[in-house]
C-alpha cells in the first residue's frame, strides 16, 4: 500500500495536521528536535501511548523522536541503531493500527 493512500484512508481517525507532520518526518530529512529529554524516555512514552490507544497523540509526539535517532545513527553504536529502528517500528505500527479505521 502506498503511503499516501495510507494517510488518506487514515484521515477520519486522527487529525489530517498529525498525519502530515508524520508524513513530513518519514517523507523527507529528518531533522532533530533539540530537546533535552533523553531519547529513551520519550520512546517509552511513545509506546505506553501507542499501547493506550492514544493514537492521535502518539502522531504528534513521533516526529521529534525520529528526527533524534536518526541524528545519532551515525555513531555506529548499536543503542542508537536500535533507538532508530525502534522509532520506526513504533511508527508503522501505528500507521497500521489506524489504516483501516
Amino acid at each position: 500500500m502506498r503511503r499516501r493512500t495510507l494517510l488518506a484512508t487514515a484521515g477520519a481517525a486522527v487529525p489530517a495536521t498529525l498525519l502530515l507532520a508524520v508524513d513530513e518526518a518519514l517523507a523527507g530529512p529528518l531533522v532533530p528536535s533539540g530537546e533535552k529529554a533523553p531519547l529513551d524516555g520519550r520512546l517509552a512514552t511513545a509506546r505506553g501511548l501507542f499501547d493506550a490507544g492514544r493514537h492521535a497523540a502518539l502522531l504528534g509526539l513521533l516526529p521529534d523522536p525520529l528526527g533524534d535517532a536518526h541524528e545519532a545513527a551515525p555513531s555506529r553504536k548499536d543503542l542508537d541503531h536500535a533507538r532508530l529502528s525502534s522509532s520506526y517500528a513504533l511508527a508503522s505500527q501505528v500507521l497500521i493500527k489506524i489504516g483501516p479505521a
